[in-house]
């Protein structure tokens, strides 16, 4: 899916490829992976994580929920934005007690080299 390192990635597929990697078991995968799409000093900012690196962000959590992007990324200079929410392996999206989905609204930002170096997932909608 991913055309790897060394080349600009349109934003689409740099989110998707970080999606990807979330629920991606084998670790092999994941380092090819994360190291197509996120540089090497990243930060992840989670709802009740905080990694820095690509080491730790590998190193973190893997889900068995996928996250799925479900709106377009729309981009303004280095910054991204998306909509997004956890699907069951089946596909069918993660309901909390109240039948609401769990998603939200991502934000990135695109380094120098082309790959994300900030990713800010916000859970709900958007204020």
């Amino acid at each position: 899916m991913l055309p790897g390192y060394g080349r600009r990635m349109d934003p689409a597929d740099l989110v998707d490829g970080f999606f990807e990697q979330h629920s991606e078991a084998d670790p092999a995968e994941r380092a090819r992976i994360l190291e197509a799409v996120v540089s090497d000093g990243a930060e992840f900012w989670g709802l009740q994580i905080h990694l820095v690196g690509r080491d730790q962000i590998q190193a973190g959590p893997v889900g068995t929920s996928r996250l799925v992007r479900t709106s377009r990324v729309q981009q303004q200079g280095p910054w991204l934005r998306w909509e997004w929410e956890y699907r069951k392996p089946t596909g069918e999206p993660e309901r909390a007690p109240d039948g609401s989905t769990y998603g939200g609204t991502g934000i990135g930002r695109v380094a120098e080299d082309g790959r994300l170096d900030l990713i800010v997932p916000f859970l709900g909608t958007r204020p």
